[in-house]
């Protein structure tokens, strides 16, 4: 499973309107690469979208 701060600290970044330069990009990819679903998607896209 994914690691669970992965997708708080992208809405951190991503709310705070910062740059998501310094972002681990790699991290992400290697975990939705690893993934055997798409939890950890749906949990970054709930935390930044308000639909």
């Amino acid at each position: 499973m994914a690691e669970p701060g992965l997708a708080s600290r992208f809405q951190c970044r991503f709310l705070a309107a910062r740059q998501l330069r310094s972002f681990p990009w790699p991290e992400l990819e290697q975990n939705l690469q690893t993934s055997p679903d798409s939890s950890l998607l749906v949990d970054i896209l709930h935390k930044v979208t308000w639909v």
